[in-house]
């Protein structure tokens, strides 16, 4: 199994660091020295390539520092053909809050998170990031023929970079950090996952922004999206981006007051269900109405991928999300390529993912890439008994990672906890016989216990990690918040949550335009909507409160039954000992659930 690597041997010099950080409160020595302790440092599988002394002055790839730091960086190599590059950044003793914090990296990675790693040492943090084994990129080429880079990238990197990040915090300050830390966002939201579920262990708090947690689905419904608007590679989208924003704007003018407010937001676009057959022209093509191809296509792209039966096989975009609608993220992403790179091994000729088959080469996605990247497991007992506490969010305008996969991770969970007494065939019987309704009940019922370790903010308006017409300054990965405090920073709120025992009721997002704040509102942990008390100011947060909605207005529909269907029955993927052809279920100890899928085996 993979787990933290242990320290099976530390160098002489490793062993020196430890004693001289130990030694520092009776015999202080100059910062430099204990940055230059750490050359030639190793750990497991890990071992420290340069250890140098950077200024304020300093500034690495753009990123200016704002304090002293050591900057270490080293190469994690746990299987042949692993090259895991990754750097931690450490502040000199009287600045280092005793915090450590490790950071994701969105997209396929391929470099590392130099900017987020200035801000955290700021903050105080003792931070690091890696490539994830692969430098490149948005580039998919690194996932041919290379077993072990696709395994260190969907699985192995960050336990590999905290374990040996963690031994450096010890040898160089004399002491472990105090707390552990997780943020990213997308690609780095589903490292956040794999974290919680995986490695329950290797920290305290994790911030996981629209995870893609569910990663062949979501590559699935990329697929299916960019091949819908664009079903030949080169040309013009069907559905230009005048007539997508023709969709949005028609689809704001419907359901903007539906939480009793026009404010330019659809706040719940789960109960929003604008009419796309009104747009359609009953003449000439022009700019106001849809002909019948483009009606076509943006049916295809809200329904998500189906199969041949008509059968959804995940959630598409939800309305209000057509201006962030992408046409080409297939293409241009690499993500369609990809698909042939790591699941056939085929790059000539180029894999023509356009003709994917959404029955069998579904499944078979979902086969191969699961166990090595998806995070599905609902069950977080592991890191929660433990205190570990776990902030998600996700923008309602996702249209990249679709944001009902983080709804229904909680609906999912709601289920698992409610039903836990009873009998596996019980169970599937219920799951079977499950509606929206019973669902949304049962989500409101549980809320208060899901929430006591892990709460999902919803953010109306606004996109994929960020963007949009809604406010979405709220630290974690989102743009830079006007104040640093637990009221409107993400990571400061699980700071609080975690070193204090105080959750978060709410947080309050801002859209700013550079210093000046233009709107405030709060967001509220799922299920709770934020509405407008009657009074007051729209853009200012105190006009609104968290409330808890009805089954009926939670607008879960079949398509949330069938993800949540999908969640609870997908086996447990588990971590390979060696680098070869992932199997689901097995005996790992490491993980949680079986073979026989979620929930775990029941007496």
């Amino acid at each position: 199994m993979l787990g933290p690597p242990s320290l099976v041997r530390i160098t002489a010099l490793g062993l020196l660091a430890g004693v001289v950080a130990g030694c520092a409160a009776a015999t202080p020595a100059p910062a430099s020295s204990h940055c230059e302790a750490l050359k030639g440092w190793a750990s497991g599988s890990a071992h420290v390539l340069s250890a140098e002394l950077l200024t304020p002055l300093a500034s690495l790839d753009g990123v200016a520092l704002s304090v002293p730091i050591c900057r270490v960086q080293g190469v994690a190599r746990p299987a042949a053909d692993s090259d895991i590059r990754f750097e931690v950044w450490l502040p000199e003793p009287a600045a280092w809050s005793g915090r450590y914090k490790q950071n994701g990296t969105g997209g396929f990675a391929g470099h590392t998170p130099r900017g987020r790693m200035a801000e955290d040492v700021g903050l105080g943090f003792a931070a690091a990031g890696s490539n994830m084994g692969h430098d490149g990129g948005e580039s998919a080429r690194w996932a041919l023929g290379h077993p072990d880079k696709l395994l260190d990238w969907g699985l192995r990197a960050h336990a590999e970079v905290a374990a040996a990040a963690k031994a450096l915090v010890q040898a160089h300050y004399g002491r472990p950090a105090q707390h552990a830390y997780f943020e990213g966002c997308s690609n780095g939201g589903r490292q956040a996952m794999l974290m919680a579920q995986r490695h329950p262990t290797l920290f305290d708090g994790i911030v996981a922004g629209a995870p893609s947690m569910f990663y062949p689905d979501m590559l699935m419904t990329l697929a299916w999206m960019t091949r819908a608007q664009v079903p030949k590679a080169g040309q013009a989208p069907l559905l230009s981006s005048a007539k997508r924003a023709l969709i949005a704007e028609r689809t704001l003018q419907a359901c903007d007051t539906l939480d009793g407010l026009r404010d330019g937001e659809v706040t719940h676009p789960m109960v929003c269900h604008f009419p796309l057959q009104s747009l359609r022209c009953t003449a000439a093509d022009g700019p106001d109405c849809l002909t019948d191809t483009e009606l076509r296509v943006a049916t295809q792209v809200l329904g998500g991928p189906r199969n041949a039966r008509g059968q959804a096989l995940w959630a598409g975009p939800l309305p209000g999300a057509e201006n962030e609608w992408a046409p080409g993220f297939a293409d241009d992403g690499g993500y369609g390529r990809f698909i042939g790179h790591a699941v056939l091994g085929q790059d000539s000729p180029p894999f023509d993912w356009r003709q994917l088959n959404f029955d069998a080469d579904h499944a078979r996605v979902l086969q191969t890439l699961g166990p090595l990247t998806a995070a599905p497991n609902p069950d977080l007992s592991a890191f929660t008994a433990r205190g570990g506490k776990l902030i998600g969010f996700q923008g309602w305008q996702d249209a990249i990672v679709t944001p009902q996969g983080s709804l229904n991770y909680v609906n999912a969970q709601a289920l698992l906890q409610a039903w836990a007494a009873l009998p596996a065939d019980e169970f599937e019987r219920r799951l079977q016989a499950l509606s929206p309704a019973q669902l949304a009940s049962t989500t409101l019922a549980q809320a208060a216990h899901l929430q006591q370790a892990q709460r999902l903010f919803m953010l109306p308006g606004v996109g994929h990690c960020g963007g949009g017409a809604g406010p979405s300054a709220l630290g974690g990965g989102l743009a830079e918040p006007p104040q640093r405090d637990p009221q409107h920073d993400l990571l400061q709120a699980l700071l609080r949550w975690v070193e204090a025992g105080e959750a978060p009721a709410s947080l309050i997002a801002s859209r700013t335009d550079g210093p000046r704040v233009l709107r405030q509102r709060p967001v509220c942990p799922y299920p709770q909507l934020a509405l407008y008390q009657g009074k007051g100011s729209i853009d200012s947060a105190e006009s609104f409160r968290c409330t808890t909605p009805t089954a009926e207005q939670l607008g879960l529909s079949d398509t949330d039954v069938m993800q949540v269907r999908t969640i609870l029955r997908t086996p447990a993927a588990v971590i390979p000992a060696e680098p070869a052809p992932a199997k689901a279920g097995g005996g790992n100890p490491g993980d949680v659930g079986d073979a026989r899928g979620f929930p775990p085996a029941r007496e």
